[in-house]
């Protein structure tokens, strides 16, 4: 997790433990194209309310209700009375579900759609409004301007108090955690963080050394993050890629658990699961031969 403040012009940047340099944003990314629409029209080469249809080809149809067609300002507000995807939404990588998703899909998608209300709704949340793309939200300390997003794998957070000249961002490559806590937690002391999870409670048993001994080896996750999985006596350690080596302890034969954190192994035929942080990452085992090339590459592109 990366959290980012920006307080009057000081800034801080906190980095969690393993955070990588790279992060999706998701819906994020609406707030950097509401904020091009409204330099856009500042300039005088849009207004809010011209159709979406004059800046799109004359072949593509876009609905409209009772004569009323979409405008920018529509789109901009999330009040188009467009659904949140369109029916013909069928990707083949649920992992990078919008990469197979063509232009010419869009537009056979909106030729067929009847809009069923293009009208402006107000939110359920009384203190909440919409903005161009984003959120405002009045709480008692003053009005918070925010957006999230979440991936397949990340969360994201944007918010700032226009008042107090406060800025947060919070981005985590946990898709199961939501960091919005923090954010609001941030701009407003009085608003909540929530409480993690209790840890779960794990029984240690007694395990056959010979079964013990079927496990030991090396374990790849990915290219640069390994697990190593050594034996002595009736114990069992693991010692991750840059980590100190810790024991785990068996719940059975065929499941671990370490104390040092709240992480477990599940060892299957063909490598093992490491289950931490509501994640669950496969790892195949990583033959010495295989180490051998590995090391023996890096070491040629340490030369290069």
């Amino acid at each position: 997790m990366v959290v980012g403040l920006l307080d009057r012009g000081r800034r801080l940047v906190a980095v969690g433990v393993g955070a990588d340099d790279v992060f999706e944003i998701g819906s994020i990314t609406k707030v950097f194209t509401a904020s091009i629409l409204a330099d856009m029209m500042s300039r005088g080469e849009v207004r809010l309310d011209d159709p979406v249809a004059r800046y799109l080809p004359t072949s593509a149809h876009i609905p409209s209700r009772n004569g009323r067609q979409i405008t920018l300002f529509d789109l901009a507000t999330q009040s188009s009375g467009l659904p949140r995807m369109p029916s013909n939404f069928t990707p083949r990588d649920s992992m990078n579900p919008y990469a197979d998703y063509s232009v010419q899909q869009m537009y056979a998608f909106l030729a067929g759609y009847q809009l069923t209300h293009a009208e402006r709704h107000a939110t359920d949340n009384p203190n909440l409004k919409i903005g161009l793309a984003w959120h405002v939200s009045s709480r008692p300390a003053g009005k918070i301007v925010w957006h999230n997003g979440g991936t397949g794998g990340y969360r994201s957070f944007i918010g700032f108090d226009p008042a107090r000249h406060i800025g947060v961002v919070v981005l985590c490559n946990n898709g199961n955690e939501n960091v919005d806590d923090i954010g609001f937690h941030l701009l407003d002391e009085t608003f909540p963080l929530t409480p993690p999870p209790p840890p779960q409670k794990h029984t240690e048993v007694a395990v056959d050394s010979l079964v013990l001994q079927r496990y030991v080896g090396d374990y790849e996750l990915e290219p640069t993050f390994h697990i190593v999985l050594t034996r002595e006596a009736a114990h069992l350690f693991a010692q991750a890629t840059a980590q100190p080596r810790f024991p785990i302890f068996a719940e059975s034969d065929s499941t671990f658990f370490l104390k040092v954190v709240d992480a477990q192994l599940t060892f299957r035929p063909d490598g093992l699961v490491l289950h931490q942080n509501r994640q669950h990452i496969r790892g195949g085992r990583f033959t010495k031969e295989e180490r051998r090339r590995s090391e023996s590459n890096r070491r040629i592109e340490v030369l290069q």
